[in-house]
């Protein structure tokens, strides 16, 4: 069979012939010791998560999420994930098979081709350019959707004939120096801070100059799924439902979402296997691969635990009454009296903004929802954060968290007279601007 493949992959090549695979394997395992557990080991078990897509997918288990590494410039993200992909061919870090500079589209088809491999998409940087900032996170975003729900975009031909989509078919590791995921795309993603320091130079060093190895240690795995292939369906999947409820009784925040848990799980589940098979090859002891197994699961934990409480942070309806309330300390919005009377306590700046009255001796506040948008919308993107939710569908959250007061009728907003005046308002409950930690389901 002869195939043609995008000259962006033509650099993933395994190699022919067999090699000493205890040395390929012992330069693979020293990978992990280039930077602390919470990075190296979810990004190591994602290398041998990926060839097992296939199996995975035939027991109706498909992992359904992005890495993504974020840091600053300098913290040697890229040569990182080169030397990491370096078990799927030859890469270098100008020589990734694809970036943000791309169009979706054209990483969506490179997602679809890459199957049952890993494919790394760089660079996400923080542009000046407000269009090209929303094109790469865009990209992000479709990406994160894409690799989630293992889907592709349908289209019509121009015969109007609906065309199906490209799936993406592996997975993908994304890097970046910002972190604009937020919602629900927060849970399509396995987020890894990187910091200054974080990786030891030499070390990286050293990993560089013996990068052909690794290539041999992945060729040795993939010779031992072969004969496993049919049998690996089932046994995944019963295993995959252990570890997904294991990874939520340990869980330290109670609001994790499940796709997180799912995704602790499917690293897990393909590290395990490749400990496997590098305590077969006697590359590890049985104590050393133990050792290994609990180091890399107390990290992944981890690692799901903060990115449930950054969800737990971001979850829309909380920051929009955050930002209220930080508005209000600054004196650029205030709530006025049910009497119209002006606080009596803040110091307005000029031109503060009236966004509602209250509270009323029920504690409840009436909110001018529009004014209250506009301004935290505003606040938001000038320290470059946002809301991961449209005005409506904000509206749709604050009602479905109970923080209305339904009491004064059956509509979201209703009429109320105050100061002898009638006004449309939103009835918001006291405890709207008091949401306690973990009150929220991420």
């Amino acid at each position: 069979v002869e195939v043609e493949i995008s000259d962006r992959l033509r650099r993933y090549s395994l190699p022919e012939g067999e090699g000493d695979i205890k040395a390929a394997l012992g330069a693979s395992l020293s990978l992990l010791e280039l930077g602390p557990k919470r990075i190296m080991y979810p990004l190591y078990a994602l290398i041998w998560l990926t060839p097992l897509c296939e199996p995975f997918r035939q027991a109706g288990i498909e992992p359904g999420f992005i890495t993504y590494l974020w840091g600053k410039s300098g913290t040697f993200k890229s040569s990182l994930i080169a030397v990491l992909l370096c078990h799927y061919g030859d890469f270098g870090p100008k020589t990734l098979p694809a970036s943000f500079k791309d169009t979706s589209f054209s990483v969506e088809e490179i997602a679809f081709q890459a199957k049952d491999i890993l494919l790394v998409v760089d660079d996400l940087y923080p542009s000046l350019n407000p269009k090209e900032r929303m094109k790469m996170e865009g990209a992000l975003e479709y990406l994160s959707r894409g690799q989630g729900d293992r889907q592709g975009r349908g289209r019509l031909k121009s015969t109007t004939e609906l065309r199906s989509g490209h799936p993406p078919r592996g997975l993908a590791l994304c890097s970046g120096e910002t972190m604009p995921l937020s919602g629900s795309s927060l849970a399509r993603n396995f987020v890894l801070h990187i910091l200054k320091d974080d990786i030891n130079e030499e070390k990286l060093t050293q990993a560089q100059a013996q990068k052909g190895l690794l290539s041999q240690a992945m060729r040795g795995y993939l010779e031992y799924l072969a004969p496993q292939l049919d049998t690996l369906p089932s046994d995944l999947l019963e295993d995959f439902g252990n570890l997904r409820d294991k990874a939520k009784r340990e869980s330290k925040t109670r609001t994790r979402h499940r796709r997180i848990d799912e995704t602790v799980a499917s690293l897990f589940l393909g590290f395990n296997i490749f400990i496997n098979f590098a305590v077969a090859q006697g590359a590890l002891s049985q104590e050393e691969g133990v050792k290994h197994l609990q180091e890399a699961w107390k990290a992944l934990n981890e690692v799901g635990d903060e990115l449930a409480q950054v969800a737990e942070r971001e979850e829309p309806t909380r920051r929009f009454f955050e930002a209220l309330q930080e508005l209000q300390t600054q004196g650029r919005v205030y709530f006025a009296s049910m009497e119209g009377a002006l606080p009596e306590i803040a110091e307005l700046t000029q031109g503060a903004v009236r966004i509602g009255w209250g509270p009323d001796e029920k504690g409840v506040y009436y909110l001018l929802y529009g004014p209250a948008w506009e301004q935290v919308v505003r606040y938001l993107q000038a320290q470059e954060e946002g809301l991961s939710l449209s005005k409506n569908n904000l509206l749709d959250y604050i009602e479905q968290k109970g923080l209305l007061d339904r009491s004064q009728g059956e509509r979201r907003s209703i009429k109320k007279k105050i100061a002898g005046e009638q006004y449309r308002v939103l009835p918001v409950l006291g405890k709207a601007f008091a949401q306690e930690e973990g009150e929220d389901e991420a």
